[in-house]
């Protein structure tokens, strides 16, 4: 499976450290490393893509394979709850209008969204990893690098589309097939 995706997976990288490089200072990016190179910004990260792969996968097959829900709001305790609604506001002030255009064409449109990541990530980290990222993100380092940007998300975008074409499909349909092939132990 790794094969297959290696290739996309180069390239995503190589495109988005190439468009960083050009377009922000050193300054900037040296923040983003003392922030994401912490205990909680790796806490941030993992629990960021613990959410958006089933998001991205849910999103890619127009709702025909089902979004498992992160725990309601009322089973994460109220600090961490009001930490993550927080973020989760910042995060969807970062929507350039043509995702958020994108995303209101979907079954739970921005809202749905805030909430889904909210949930997500309240019931991922801990309050101190919460108040980390919401630090990140509204610091003007944070908010250069990822704030919203026209030309950071033509450059996603873009970069997606040339790396889902790279994925070795034949490859990852045969490795699919052998796997369902194999009894369950």
């Amino acid at each position: 499976m790794r094969d297959a995706f290696r290739p996309a997976a180069e390239l995503y990288v190589r495109e988005v450290t190439a468009f960083y490089l050009q377009n922000s200072t050193r300054e900037d990016l040296l923040a983003a490393i003392a922030y994401y190179d912490t205990p909680d910004g790796r806490a941030y990260v993992s629990a960021s893509i613990a959410y958006s792969l089933p998001l991205t996968v849910y999103l890619a097959s127009q709702g025909r394979i089902a979004l498992d829900q992160p725990p309601s709001a009322a089973s994460i305790a109220p600090e961490r709850y009001a930490i993550a609604q927080e973020l989760g506001d910042v995060l969807m002030s970062r929507l350039h209008s043509s995702d958020a255009a994108m995303l209101e064409t979907t079954s739970f449109g921005v809202a749905g969204m805030k909430d889904y990541v909210t949930r997500s990530l309240g019931a991922a980290l801990e309050p101190a990893a919460l108040t980390a990222a919401l630090q990140w993100a509204r610091s003007d380092a944070g908010q250069r690098l990822e704030g919203v940007s026209a030309e950071r998300t033509l450059m996603f975008q873009s970069t997606m589309v040339r790396a889902t074409q790279q994925v070795d499909m034949a490859a990852l349909v045969a490795r699919m097939q052998e796997i369902m092939r194999e009894s369950p132990a």
